[in-house]
């Protein structure tokens, strides 16, 4: 049977709250888990719940061993880090609160721990080098993504980041105490932690909001261009995509692994209540929750050869048939039945042995997103 990870999710944010509550500066303090769990599932997406609650079914996060430390997580015998703390809004009293931005930090580790799993030499790091996290590749840096709590503090980063970049040469990180202004002094700091760890060559910034606000949860992406001996960087905004994507879709692998990568992310994006599950050696399995029935059918597999297969319960029927509009229109259909009664193998329509291209899989994401 497969797992709910919102069921995971739950679970655990209700065995922390149980640990902050027996803390003995907490115990005066309303920890009702439903209240907490409601909060939660208004300020943060599905989508970040789930991958924390499938982050935390494959032990790739657990909590703290330590007495008084039950409501911190981190990876195995790594760092740990608070996930909730005491807050007190006006007119009410003091209350188990969320620590928004570590949401989002274990939620976006936990994707790309299990990226990492199939590409030796990435090494995923939480608060590496003051960085909320990082991505290496044998050492060398080519993600960091930053997580504010509030949309407000993601874009007024951003802002003063891309003002800072377009004036020239970077100033050092000590010139921060001569600046004026929050967001243009968290600039320098955040310019100059890039400068610190990669010396030229393109990386991946991410900055994100750690809870939504009417318009959803902010993400903006962007590729910078490192020049140490001019400690300059270039900034060009990409479209959004998850890191993992990007890293997979733009440097890792083979055309087709690239290709494969880009088109299991679209899917995972476009299709709600989908988990996505990484194995060896390249595989891929997206899990879509059905609950109606209480299963979890796999939406796409691919399998060690680079193939494809879909489970066709995994759609409804209207949402099969606009499925199979798009596959058409990039030269694929669902064909044979596969190693179980409702897998479809996915097919070239040109009759060739299987392959996918990138500018194939760029088709099936435009007719993803637009369908």
């Amino acid at each position: 049977m497969k797992v709910d990870m919102l069921e995971v999710f739950n679970a655990e944010v209700a065995r922390w709250a149980d640990a902050w509550a027996a803390q003995s500066d907490n115990r005066t303090a309303d920890a009702d888990t439903a209240k907490l769990l409601k909060k939660l599932e208004a300020r943060l997406p599905t989508g970040v719940r789930e991958r924390l609650g499938a982050a935390l079914h494959r032990k790739a996060l657990v909590a703290d061993p330590a007495r008084g430390r039950g409501n911190f997580l981190g990876p195995p015998g790594g760092e740990t880090h608070q996930m909730l703390t005491r807050h007190t809004p006006p007119g009410e009293g003091p209350q188990v609160w969320p620590c928004w931005e570590m949401f989002v930090h274990m939620a976006d580790y936990g994707s790309l721990e299990a990226m990492s799993q199939a590409h030796p030499g990435l090494v995923i790091g939480i608060e590496d080098a003051q960085m909320d996290l990082s991505v290496r590749q044998d050492g060398e840096l080519v993600a960091y993504v930053e997580v504010k709590e509030l949309q407000q503090g993601a874009e007024g980063l951003i802002r003063e980041l891309l003002a800072l970049t377009r004036r020239g040469p970077i100033p050092p990180r000590e010139k921060f105490l001569e600046t004026q202004g929050g967001y243009a002094k968290d600039a320098i700091k955040k310019a100059n932690y890039i400068l610190d760890n990669r010396e030229r060559g393109t990386l991946m910034l991410a900055v994100r909001s750690g809870r939504r606000d009417r318009t959803g949860l902010l993400e903006r992406c962007f590729d910078v261009t490192v020049d140490g001996s001019t400690r300059t960087l270039d900034i060009r905004e990409v479209p959004q995509v998850p890191v993992p994507y990007y890293l997979e879709a733009r440097k890792l692998g083979t055309d087709h692994d690239r290709a494969v990568a880009s088109l299991v992310w679209a899917l995972h994006r476009r299709f709600p209540r989908s988990w996505l599950k990484r194995g060896s050696q390249g595989t891929y399995v997206l899990y879509r929750a059905l609950p109606s029935s209480g299963e979890s059918p796999i939406l796409v597999g691919v399998q060690r050869d680079g193939k494809l297969y879909t489970e066709l319960h995994a759609l409804e029927s209207n949402e099969l048939r606009r499925f199979e509009e798009v596959l058409d229109k990039a030269g694929f259909n669902l064909g044979d039945t596969g190693s179980g009664k409702f897998h479809r193998m996915w097919r070239r329509t040109d009759a060739k042995p299987f392959s996918l291209s990138p500018e194939e899989a760029e088709k099936l994401v435009v007719g993803l997103r637009e369908s």
